[in-house]
């Protein structure tokens, strides 16, 4: 019979390898966290974060009127109409995965205040064209939940958009340091647009099997 662990940081697979040298370790690519300053996210400086800072400015070019309303309990149901029609988007092509975020969001949602979760939308009038969830794992650094756009919106830049602005928030009214994106499940799309924001840190998971 064996023994299995997973989503082992770097020092947890080191004390279990010296604890457990039978331990046999896999390297979980698609859980591995990407975590960012929240001031390279929030100023997206430099040669490298030139075409994401074009996405922003289309968007604000786009829509010049757009505002934010921080997400609270009673405004959660903007996030999830612009969750909803994302995956209204991509309902097209089954998948599992979906069906899981859907049930997530709900959730979420639905516990705003218990999961002490925060967040925010972006407004073109009466229309939701984007959201961000996240909430704060430890002094100084936050966890990015959920972030979705679609339509018009997504097509002009409202990812970037949603993330520069958030993450401006975060820094200026949160003294956030680092914000962490979370992992990208194995998936080349999301794994993509991750590393897209040139992460400053890769914070690897491994699993263990002991036999």
């Amino acid at each position: 019979q064996e023994l299995r662990f997973c989503l082992l940081l770097e020092e947890q697979k080191e004390w279990l390898a010296r604890h457990m040298p039978q331990a046999r370790f896999t390297l979980d690519e698609g859980d591995s966290d990407y975590i960012y300053s929240a001031a390279h996210l929030a100023k997206l400086p430099g040669r490298l974060n030139h075409k994401k800072k074009n996405h922003v400015s289309k968007f604000r070019r786009t829509f010049p009127d757009f505002k934010t309303v921080p997400l609270r309990r009673d405004s959660a149901p903007l996030a999830g109409e612009v969750a909803e029609r994302w995956l209204r988007e991509h309902q097209d092509t089954p998948n599992r995965a979906l069906t899981t975020e859907r049930k997530s969001i709900r959730q979420a949602l639905d516990l705003w205040d218990e999961l002490e979760l925060e967040g925010m939308v972006i407004m073109d009038g009466e229309e939701p064209a984007a959201m961000i969830v996240a909430s704060q794992i430890s002094d100084g650094v936050y966890d990015i939940h959920f972030e979705k756009s679609y339509g018009k919106y997504a097509e002009s830049g409202g990812f970037a958009a949603i993330n520069q602005i958030f993450s401006e928030y975060l820094l200026n009214e949160k003294n956030a340091v680092w914000i962490n994106r979370e992992e990208d499940l194995g998936s080349p799309g999301l794994r993509k647009a991750k590393l897209s924001y040139h992460p400053d840190l890769l914070l690897k998971k491994y699993s263990a099997t002991i036999s």
